[in-house]
């Protein structure tokens, strides 16, 4: 696969809205390790628990993409719903990039759920509409438009393409520490590239086989 950086357009394999779906089922496959009980589970006091990293990883996109879409001209008008919850505002929708007070807001445990959805099955669903709304987003903007410059900010992105970079490797993040917490619950994550657990994946690797 050919690699690219943020200051260029990347070749048509990786184009932005493959990546991201690409990412949301990385993310996705790693949280199948987890049951509804585990949703509040946290390693420590403080920290945040299952069901609110994934809610941190939604906050994010929302953050990412304040910064990128709503002051283009195509895009005014438009209407911002965050999936987070009910009365929960889009992050980031009046200063962009200029504000770190998200992190606050994102960090809260959100509950949410429904007598029909589990807290759990709510944040990822939220994910998911985020992550599918990101793909779409980025779909419509042409190579030229990922590197337009965008206005000085305090995470000292550049361009778009920056941006989606970032974004990408935000949710990446928080998936490798759910990674962690779902070890720590003696659960055994798969590998996110494809279905195969981690331990399936290590023996094939120790008798010389290859992932498929």
């Amino acid at each position: 696969m050919t690699a690219h950086t943020p200051d260029a357009a990347p070749p048509p394999e990786l184009e932005s809205p493959v990546r991201i779906r690409a990412h949301k089922q990385f993310f996705r496959r790693t949280l199948q390790a987890f049951q509804e009980q585990d949703a509040a589970f946290q390693p420590r006091p403080g920290m945040l628990s299952v069901v609110g990293h994934v809610h941190h990883v939604t906050a994010g996109l929302e953050l990412f993409l304040a910064g990128v879409f709503p002051a283009m001209e195509r895009f005014k008008g438009r209407e911002w719903k965050s999936r987070r919850g009910e009365g929960q505002a889009w992050l980031g929708l009046g200063p962009g990039f200029t504000s770190m007070e998200w992190t606050k807001v994102s960090n809260e445990n959100l509950s949410g759920g429904s007598d029909t959805e589990s807290p759990l099955a709510f944040a990822l669903r939220a994910f998911d509409e985020t992550m599918d709304l990101a793909a779409e987003l980025y779909g419509q903007l042409s190579r030229e438009e990922l590197l337009l410059p965008l206005p000085e900010n305090p995470i000292r992105l550049r361009t778009p393409q920056e941006a989606l970079e970032i974004m990408i490797d935000h949710t990446a993040h928080h998936r490798g520490a759910l990674a962690q917490y779902a070890r720590l619950l003696d659960r055994e994550p798969k590998i996110p590239y494809f279905e195969m657990s981690e331990a399936m994946h290590e023996a094939q690797l120790l008798a010389g086989g290859h992932a498929p």
